[in-house]
């Protein structure tokens, strides 16, 4: 049976027993767009909603597929094209979802480096990776 039928029901911040977490993880799927999940938090803050004095937007993670970065990086198919990275998909190039995830990163960890098969590449990625978030911990 796929993942997405074993998902629990939304945790509702408001419902919570009166704790006070120090972190709330907001994990998203393949295809999250973080730029729309920051211009929210601003949003919200903005419009005074009275969750924002109780929780803040700290920094994204960015989690990278080594194995398939160079290969997706240099691709132009559409999301659409790749049920692989979650729904959601459109006209949209992965490789511009990519760019996007990893410019809002404050943190960039890569995944599978083990399979890239040389040092080389994983050199590559990283220059890539640091050309497109000079900032991010990586």
């Amino acid at each position: 049976m796929p993942l997405a039928h074993h998902q629990r029901p939304p945790i509702i911040i408001t419902s919570l027993p009166p704790h006070h977490p120090h972190r709330i993880v907001l994990e998203n799927s393949g295809v999250a767009e973080p730029q729309n999940i920051r211009e929210q938090f601003a949003e919200a803050i903005a419009d005074g909603h009275p969750l924002t004095t109780r929780i803040y937007l700290s920094s994204f993670v960015t989690v990278v597929d080594s194995a398939c970065f160079l290969k997706d990086y240099s691709s132009k198919t559409p999301l659409m094209a790749r049920p692989d990275l979650g729904e959601g998909g459109s006209f949209r190039p992965v490789v511009d979802l990519l760019v996007e995830q990893i410019e809002c990163a404050d943190y960039i960890l890569l995944n599978k480096v083990d399979q890239l098969g040389d040092a080389n590449k994983q050199d590559a990625l990283v220059a890539i990776i640091k050309s497109l978030n000079s900032l991010a911990t990586v």
